[in-house]
């Protein structure tokens, strides 16, 4: 039996459609459905080192990393949480904490969402390379203690009993004490 090329053109055009139909759903829409974060690479314990790609990190005290993009619609819901996160590093008690957005895209999308929200952070960076920092989605937080070790990490949306679990993180880390 003989195959004529139109056929074999057409059911390549579907399975292209099939594909990139699958694809968009599955990075697009089907993630905003879905409560369960995406697992972070990153876990207690784990060391970045002295420094998060091109961002040295503070030896003086602890860090947070949170890795946005202005173009997630978590990321922008944490906003108010990531200014109150601010606002603990601007207690009197809490000098020694650093807080740096990194960009999912590169420095552009960390500036972008830091304006937008007018987050007054230490720095911004891009992202590093996805083999040296593991990175899997946005948005994500890290609490870092001075040597560069993770002792805490968070993706996905927050709720009010994660935030509470970060600040009381963040709280013990540079005052010792739990926040209520």
């Amino acid at each position: 039996m003989r195959i004529r090329s139109e056929t074999v053109v057409n059911t390549a055009v579907v399975m292209m459609c099939l594909a990139t139909t699958y694809a968009v759903l599955d990075r697009l829409v089907l993630p905003r459905f879905s409560s369960q974060p995406r697992p972070l690479s990153y876990q207690p314990g784990d060391r970045i080192g002295d420094s998060l790609g091109d961002l040295p990190l503070e030896r003086s005290g602890t860090t947070v990393v949170v890795y946005a993009s202005p173009n997630c619609s978590y990321c922008n819901d944490s906003a108010a949480f990531y200014r109150r996160l601010l606002s603990v590093r601007d207690s009197a008690s809490a000098r020694s904490l650093q807080f740096i957005v990194v960009g999912a895209r590169g420095v552009a999308d960390a500036r972008a969402f830091v304006d937008t929200h007018q987050l007054m952070v230490d720095d911004v960076g891009e992202a590093p390379t996805p083999r040296r920092h593991r990175f899997t989605g946005t948005p994500a937080l890290l609490v870092l203690d001075s040597t560069g070790l993770v002792v805490g990490s968070w993706s996905g949306r927050t709720g009010s009993s994660e935030e509470r679990e970060i600040l009381n993180s963040i709280g013990r880390r540079v005052s010792g004490h739990s926040t209520p």
